[in-house]
């Protein structure tokens, strides 16, 4: 018999109060594929329809973070971590009711996986000793649109399984100081499988700017499958993984083309995609094209700004960890 399959609760109901303490919980000792996670909350005031709830979640849930014996393991902000896990398998965030009454109640569930996908036996994270694996989650005030903010944390355990490899994603914040080239230096020693780009500026607007103008990725600084790749054509990619015209961000709008006559329209609002790109150097999901590290002395993004930011740009790489033996 393989592994077996065990969904349980790490964390029902919490009330997330302002000033309330940084959230702490110790996951599970089995072999562990991800977590579930489902935030609650109610209106802030009659809310309108459209899409900034989800800059409320962002804002209210500032950093999630696992550790196993101190070691990030995954790490990154909410909004991050929802591009980052449904690039994994498309999964994307799921939104439950959305209407404008006050105190009307509403929620969204996102997966944060240990692997390229959930319930694999041979990707997840093996099994562990009490209060080595840790999730720790950073919070701040109520953002505005939503309040009554309760948290909600599933595990999805695969018992017996023995584990030959896990994904740890992490975060790199930089600041793009200068109008010109920009160097990132990624990770060295496991198998890179990708990277989210998250630039402080993007196309957006009447602008075409972005922090991340070109991109190109340098091994020991020799270009390796990304040469001056542009901005838009690899955010333009996204969709190769997801739909970036999520069905949350579709709405409809009454207009008065003619006075007196409404007429409905549908209007995208891409703006949670259009902030994004993805890097993708596993396209098959083998690890045939994936980037191997192991004995590099540098593993560069080199990004050609179209302006100096006073502010951080963030880059999510997504490493293939191999671990020792059969599930060591």
């Amino acid at each position: 018999m393989g592994a077996q399959i065990l969904h349980t609760t790490l964390i029902r109901d919490l009330a997330v109060a302002a000033g309330a303490a940084q959230i702490q919980r110790d996951l599970p000792v089995n072999p562990i594929s991800g977590l579930i996670v489902t935030l609650k909350a109610a209106n802030n005031g009659a809310s309108p329809l459209i899409a900034q709830f989800w800059d409320d979640w962002d804002d209210k849930y500032t950093s999630w973070r696992i550790t196993y014996r101190g070691a990030t393991i995954i790490q990154g902000g909410t909004a991050d971590l929802w591009m980052a896990m449904a690039l994994r398998e498309g999964q994307v965030p799921s939104r439950a009711q959305v209407t404008q009454p006050d105190n009307d109640i509403t929620s969204l569930t996102f997966p944060i996986l240990f692997g390229r996908r959930l319930y694999d036996a041979v990707e997840c994270f093996p099994a562990t000793r009490r209060g080595d694996l840790v999730l720790t989650i950073d919070h701040a005030a109520d953002a505005g649109e939503l309040d009554t903010h309760i948290l909600q944390v599933e595990t999805i355990e695969l018992l017996d399984a023995r584990p030959r490899r896990f994904c740890k994603t992490t975060t790199i914040s930089q600041i793009m100081a200068i109008a010109g080239e920009n160097v990132i230096e990624l990770p060295v020693g496991n198998a890179l499988l990708g990277a989210l780009l998250r630039p402080l500026v993007f196309p957006t607007g009447a602008s075409f700017a972005s922090s991340f103008g070109e991109i190109a990725l340098r091994l020991d600084n020799v270009e390796l499958i990304e040469a001056r790749r542009n901005w838009e054509s690899a955010q333009g990619m996204l969709a190769r993984r997801i739909d970036p015209t999520w069905s949350q961000l579709r709405h409809t709008h009454a207009f008065e083309p003619v006075a007196g006559v409404l007429t409905l329209d549908v209007q995208q609002d891409e703006e949670r995609a259009q902030a994004y790109a993805y890097l993708d150097w596993d396209p098959l999901n083998d690890g045939a094209y994936a980037v191997e590290t192991r004995g590099a002395a540098h593993v560069q993004l080199a990004m050609v700004s179209d302006q100096a930011d006073a502010t951080a740009s963030r880059v999510l790489p997504i490493e293939l960890v191999e671990l020792g033996g059969d599930g060591g």
